[in-house]
């Protein structure tokens, strides 16, 4: 069995699209997204893709640079900013499988659709990339990496 490691990937905020502005006068930011990239010997899971073009490109690269195959993407939960990127790193990065569970799955339909009409394409326009649900139900006895139960 490989021994697993892990790094972690922080984006930045991404400014919102609000004429609101914080107490400081400041524009309102997202809050910094983290992607997760936990490390076999060959192979990598990335937890939590990022939802911007520019996030997206920044954490394949990231990936790219790892040199490890990337196997499996999760989601620890449905909003958009943790999971929105994925169908495009896949393209990217062919052969992953994307996990979540069933719960997260069902809110992931709702982001999709009444999240990105209500809140995600007003504030932050032109800035998401069609977001198709591409997650399947991760198994019962989890997945593994390297001999390794995620």
């Amino acid at each position: 069995m490989t021994e697993l490691r892990y790094e972690v990937f922080v984006s930045d905020g991404v400014r919102r699209n609000r004429t609101q502005r914080l107490p400081d006068g400041g524009p309102i930011v997202s809050s910094p997204l983290a992607s997760t990239l936990i490390l076999g010997e060959r192979d990598a899971v990335l937890v939590d893709a990022p939802y911007t073009h520019e996030q997206i490109q920044r954490v394949g690269d990231w990936v790219e640079r790892s040199g490890k195959r990337l196997a499996f993407i999760y989601a620890t939960h449905g909003h958009g900013d943790h999971w929105f990127g994925t169908d495009l790193l896949m393209q990217r990065l062919p052969g992953a499988v994307a996990y979540a569970t069933e719960g997260t799955i069902r809110l992931m339909h709702k982001q999709a659709t009444e999240g990105r009409a209500q809140l995600w394409d007003k504030d932050f326009p032109g800035l998401i990339p069609d977001s198709p649900v591409v997650y399947e139900p991760i198994p019962a006895g989890g997945f593994e990496l390297e001999g390794n139960r995620i």
